[in-house]
């Protein structure tokens, strides 16, 4: 596994208010001295991640460029135009095998990190477990995940035809993905999130490595920056 990694930048987020999100860019918005995509990084490093490729937009570019200077890190700054799903199409060949994908205003543990990069050693995929009693999902499609008997067991689910409890866990990204999963998306057309295509990976007996989240999930709404406040203040307690 090549401990690369690609951050997707590029996004306004435009759900949130712009109180919190003055630059109209949500790896940009600072909290306890720097920057989401500065938390971020410092996670990865400490985490193994050695060499970044970064999905800026035309908007934020410049300023990402000045905290990859600052940080000093192996790191191209890519300005994209797309959406999240077809980033990753865009840029595979700027990588030498598979690679961790994350979205760049979602600050991640070290530790979380190491244990990605150890399940790639013998996975060909890994994809992260949120626990829904924590972080609920509003969504009514979701993939729940379970720690079976055999090892990984996901269920695709809707909730407008089925009921499960709220005592679950669901998936979503971080992802570590390769051209294997690139392709699956691909040839869909991009119309599902990696979760599918990783799901597809390991309905047809690929392997698949999955790691419990320590984080909360990337945030869209204000109410949700909050849960990633209290959790970089927790990193510094």
């Amino acid at each position: 596994m090549s401990k690369e990694t690609l951050i997707v930048a590029g996004g306004y987020g435009t759900r949130m208010s712009p109180a919190n999100n003055v630059a109209r860019s949500k790896p940009l918005i600072e909290y306890a001295g720097q920057s989401m995509i500065g938390h971020l990084i410092d996670g990865l490093r400490n985490g193994g991640i050695e060499r970044y490729v970064i999905a800026s937009g035309y908007h934020n570019d410049e300023k990402i460029r000045e905290i990859v200077e600052e940080k000093d890190i192996n790191a191209s700054v890519v300005p994209v135009e797309g959406g999240f799903r077809r980033i990753p199409y865009y840029l595979q060949d700027l990588f030498n095998d598979r690679f961790l994908l994350v979205c760049g205003h979602q600050p991640l543990p070290s530790e979380f990190v190491q244990r990605m990069l150890q399940q790639a050693e013998s996975n060909e995929c890994v994809i992260t477990a949120y626990d829904n009693t924590i972080y609920p999902l509003n969504k009514k499609k979701r993939l729940v995940y379970e720690d079976g008997s055999q090892g990984v067991e996901l269920k695709a689910v809707n909730l407008k035809l089925e009921e499960i409890g709220q005592d679950h866990k669901y998936v979503r990204n971080p992802y570590i993905i390769g051209r294997h999963i690139i392709g699956l998306a691909e040839k869909e057309g991009f119309i599902w999130t990696f979760s599918h295509y990783a799901y597809e990976h390991w309905f047809d007996s690929g392997s698949l490595g999955v790691v419990n989240a320590t984080m909360p999930p990337e945030f869209d709404y204000d109410e949700e920056f909050e849960r990633t406040k209290l959790f970089i203040n927790s990193l510094k307690n």
